[in-house]
């Protein structure tokens, strides 16, 4: 037995007519607007917050290269620290007060101090009896870059 097959059958030629004999579109639209469109949630960057070391890669390289120890590191980034904190400038008189705010013993500073000179990321001018005066000459390459 052979299966029917469903026609389509066309009911009404033209569209519904309102009262007047005319196609209303007005009647199809919603009484409600449409809702906007949800923006794309994007994952925001946590803000840092805390001060941070900028260091570039030829100087992290350079450092490396002259072979400078971890406190030489910790004393650069004290050394910018200070010239950054309020009322810091650049050259920094390095009195033992600081150090020892650092936590450094003065022979590793000494040290540091030494290998940072040989770098070449910093200038020291030492007079006998004085404190150190360290003027930091990684500072003003990346000022002006």
């Amino acid at each position: 037995m052979a299966k029917k097959r469903a026609r389509l059958r066309l009911v009404k030629t033209k569209p519904q007519a309102d009262a007047l004999g005319e196609f209303n579109l007005e009647r199809f639209k919603s009484k409600h607007p449409p809702k906007p469109k949800p923006r794309p949630r994007y994952r925001r960057r946590p803000r840092i917050m805390e001060r941070f070391f900028p260091l570039t890669h030829a100087w992290a390289h350079k450092l490396y290269n002259h072979q400078t120890g971890g406190a030489a590191w910790f004393l650069l980034v004290e050394l910018d620290r200070l010239v950054h904190e309020p009322g810091g400038s650049n050259p920094v008189m390095l009195s033992t007060k600081i150090l020892e705010s650092t936590g450094l013993p003065a022979r590793k500073a000494s040290r540091a101090l030494h290998q940072l000179e040989i770098a070449g990321a910093i200038e020291v001018e030492r007079r006998r009896g004085r404190c150190p005066v360290v003027s930091l000459l990684y500072y003003e390459t990346v000022k002006t870059a």
